[in-house]
């Protein structure tokens, strides 16, 4: 896998010189908007973002670093996942509309919209071309992933206001 050195100057914070960083986590590969500074999330045009916003999440995703382009990919889709979607909406909903309560049984929840979700998976797919696993596949490990997210987000707002649910 290629990598690059950084020079001093243009290293990320949670990097030492003697690090070398994947050249696929460090580099953003995307579809650049018209707009400055600006790109296309998943290549969806309706989905414009800022790409300062995006080399942060990459960041976050090369301090973990995972060997794989799964691990990678599981990572950047969790993290799209909580930038792209409000705390209030991750605590209400999931992604695979399905939630476990107490007596483990199955319930539906309102699902968090799927063009969004798309989007991120599609961008994850694009970053690392590696990355196989797919939303519409309800076995995926990135689904059960981006649930947790979910899932820490009720757990968060539940502790922060017990009194509701």
């Amino acid at each position: 896998m290629p990598t690059v050195e950084h020079a001093k100057n243009e290293m990320p914070p949670h990097c030492t010189s003697t690090q070398r960083i994947p050249l696929d986590v460090y580099h953003p590969r995307c579809i650049n908007s018209p707009t400055s500074g600006m790109y296309y999330l998943g290549g969806d045009t309706g989905k414009e973002r800022n790409i300062t916003d995006y080399k942060k999440v990459l960041h976050e995703v090369a301090r973990h670093r995972k060997d794989s382009n799964e691990g990678r990919g599981r990572l950047l889709c969790s993290a799209l996942l909580r930038q792209e979607v409000s705390a209030e909406e991750l605590a209400t909903k999931n992604v695979t509309g399905l939630s476990r309560g107490v007596d483990r049984k199955p319930f539906p929840v309102p699902k968090i919209d799927q063009t969004i979700i798309h989007a991120i998976f599609s961008q994850a797919r694009k970053q690392f071309p590696g990355f196989t696993d797919w939303y519409t596949n309800s076995c995926s490990q990135t689904l059960g992933a981006m649930n947790n997210v979910c899932k820490k987000a009720r757990l968060k707002k539940m502790k922060k206001n017990p009194n509701q649910s």
